[in-house]
């Protein structure tokens, strides 16, 4: 067992979101992501066991989290 910071990754099955990046200024479609804080969990596996999930809307130009979103928020981006 061991204690990692995890990257973040796009949430499957979600719409995105067109908005104008307050970091760069472009309008693109922003994809919900989710960011595992902080987990624990076993050398091989790509995902944690346990964890603190946030969600974010991610710009995918210049890659900045744009807004933080509710896991009710995120269920209702999903398709």
């Amino acid at each position: 067992m061991f204690f990692k910071q995890w990257e973040g990754s796009v949430v499957t099955n979600t719409k995105s979101v067109k908005m104008q990046c307050p970091h760069c200024g472009n309008e693109s479609e922003h994809r919900a992501c989710i960011d595992h804080k902080f987990g624990v969990g076993i050398i091989f596996m790509k995902t944690p066991l346990l964890s603190v999930k946030k969600y974010y809307l991610v710009c995918p130009i210049c890659m900045n989290a744009t807004q933080e979103l509710s896991k009710e928020q995120v269920n209702a981006l999903k398709q």
